[in-house]
């Protein structure tokens, strides 16, 4: 038996391997986009598989945060410190306006949800920026 889900992963493995690989070697604007994009969507996901709705003002304070990082390695990384301690500071503003009982565990995911995936994707920019 076939499975229909294997062949459209070979496929696009197929195609986006070569894509990869394409954008690494060019590097450039090409690169930031594609790094941008990486984290974006990481965000995404993570706030997708920790159960968040989607969009709240957390997560979309997540994915602005997510692009502020890339930004920030392209630019060679000066800014990090502010930027996590204002993406704490913030998106605990924004939570508590929510006015939720529960909110720590929602404001906690969506702070990770940024953290994990877009400040550590931004140091393949600043890895790259040094080759």
């Amino acid at each position: 038996m076939k499975d229909p889900s294997l062949s459209r992963r070979v496929a696009s493995a197929l195609i986006g391997v070569p894509l990869v690989m394409l954008v690494i070697w060019l590097g450039g604007p090409l690169f930031l986009v594609g790094i941008a994009l990486l984290a974006l969507l990481s965000v995404v996901e993570f706030q997708r598989m920790a159960g968040l709705t989607l969009p709240s003002p957390l997560g979309i304070l997540a994915l602005a945060g997510a692009v502020l990082f890339m930004a920030n390695a392209w630019q060679g990384g000066d800014y990090t410190l502010p930027l996590v301690t204002g993406a704490v500071i913030l998106s605990l503003c924004v939570g508590l306006l929510q006015a939720r009982a529960s909110m720590g565990l929602p404001w906690a995911l969506s702070l990770i949800s940024l953290l994990y995936p877009a400040w550590l994707l931004g140091y393949f920019l600043l890895l790259r920026a040094e080759a």
